[in-house]
């Protein structure tokens, strides 16, 4: 089964502290570490390892890192999707993270930034076809609803999954998620992000997203995840990592693990149960792309 995975590509500064500074102060900080992110990259190395051929479509700058290139190939993942902007940088993000797992970032948005003016390039188009599922993540909707349409010209039957990200809370406004959610088939957000769908579209409870799309996934971290469809709600509980070393790109690892169930043509809940226990490792190191994750490590973590 081929997985097409749409969003960032991004170079990451993750700088760790004790506490999250107050405005027009400052705070000492632990650790630097600069690394290969963005929702796209992350997701897509957690699919790779798990057994699904999978394939990048995204925009990055003239400046991306080589290396970076040479790591998603490693996994075997296809990068005839990525497509080389000359004069632009590569999307670049600066995380702040504390001991308790609050955030605070700046995004650079760098190539992708004008991907909504933009026409789908023939080339992205080729390199998902023939995918089963293709996972919307971070970007612009105007662009990723023209995507969908054209690749659904190809393939009218393949799964939709969409998830706006922190994005929902500075580029979507009602109509936009409206569009992007009727050519859904799987919503992910977390709890913050359910807080923002439900104040854009005006509705009350979780329930009433389905008018829309066929499946909702909200993760809670540590309470573990709900899933919503029109016959049930199913809640699935978090997976116990060894230890808490960061919870940075949890989310990515969640969704990961939930599309390996769906290849292996799993039930949702069985799904949900391989997203936590995918997050539950990237939990127990420094970093948002967890190596060395298999299908076997994670059944043996979902039995737990």
């Amino acid at each position: 089964m081929k997985l097409a995975v749409a969003g960032h590509l991004v170079t990451d500064r993750i700088i760790s502290v004790d506490k999250l500074p107050e405005p027009d102060t400052s705070v000492a900080v632990n650790r630097i570490t600069d690394s290969f992110g963005g929702t796209a990259g992350n997701l897509s190395i957690m699919t790779a390892q798990l057994g699904l051929k999978t394939e990048i479509l995204s925009f990055v700058g003239d400046d991306f890192p080589n290396n970076y290139t040479k790591e998603l190939k490693r996994h075997g993942i296809g990068t005839e999707g990525i497509i080389e902007i000359n004069g632009e940088k590569t999307p670049t993000s600066i995380i702040i993270s504390d001991r308790d797992g609050k955030q605070a970032g700046l995004f650079y948005q760098g190539a992708m930034e004008e991907m909504r003016k933009r026409e789908v390039p023939d080339i992205m188009l080729d390199a998902a076809s023939g995918a089963d599922m293709l996972h919307i993540g971070t970007g612009h909707p105007d662009f990723y609803a023209r995507l969908i349409d054209r690749i659904k010209e190809r393939k009218p039957d393949i799964l939709i999954g969409f998830e706006p990200g922190q994005e929902i809370h500075y580029i979507y406004d009602e109509n936009s998620l409206w569009e992007m959610l009727k050519r859904a088939d799987i919503y992910f957000t977390n709890e913050n992000e359910w807080k923002k769908t439900a104040e854009l579209l005006k509705i009350g409870t979780e329930i009433e997203i389905l008018t829309l799309t066929d499946t909702y996934v909200k993760t809670l971290g540590e309470n573990g995840s709900m899933i919503y469809t029109s016959g049930e709600v199913i809640h699935v509980h978090a997976v116990a990592p060894e230890r808490i070393e960061d919870t940075i790109g949890c989310g990515d690892a969640y969704k990961g693990g939930f599309y390996g169930a769906l290849e292996r043509k799993m039930e949702l809940a069985d799904a949900g149960r391989a997203g936590a226990a995918a997050a539950s490792y990237v939990l127990e190191r420094k970093g948002t792309q967890a190596e060395g994750i298999t299908w076997e490590r994670i059944e043996k973590r979902m039995e737990n």
